[in-house]
C-alpha cells in the first residue's frame, strides 16, 4: 500500500548555495553579470538581483516582492532536485511549482 507524504520546508536564501542561487536565476532568464563565490550579480528589464552568501537578496527594480518570491521558488526547485538526485531519487514535475520525488 502506498504512503505518500508531503513535506512543506521554508528557506532562509541567506544561507543557499551559490551555484543553485546562479541556476535558478538562469531558470527565470536573468543575465549573470558577476559570479564569485560569495556573490552573484544579475539584470533583466532593467531591475537587478544581487545575492550575496550570509545576507541574502538585494532587488532593485519594481515589485521586489514578487522577486523575491520568483526566486525562492526557482531556488527551491533547484535545491529538491539537486538533493534527491544526490540520494538517487527520481524528480519529476507536475506544474511549476510542484515536484514529485520518488525512490527509484
Amino acid at each position: 500500500m502506498p504512503c505518500d507524504t508531503v513535506t512543506t520546508q521554508s528557506i532562509k536564501l541567506a544561507n543557499a548555495m551559490p551555484e543553485l542561487v546562479k541556476q535558478a536565476m538562469e531558470d527565470m532568464n536573468w543575465k549573470i553579470t558577476s559570479n564569485i563565490t560569495t556573490r552573484i550579480v544579475a539584470n533583466r528589464f532593467g531591475e537587478s538581483i544581487i545575492w550575496e552568501a550570509n545576507k541574502g537578496i538585494t532587488i532593485r527594480g519594481s515589485n521586489t516582492e514578487r522577486l523575491v518570491t520568483e526566486i525562492s521558488k526557482a531556488y527551491s526547485k533547484r535545491a529538491v532536485t539537486w538533493a534527491a538526485q544526490r540520494a538517487g531519487w527520481q524528480v519529476t514535475s507536475t506544474n511549476n511549482n510542484t515536484l514529485n520525488v520518488t525512490r527509484r
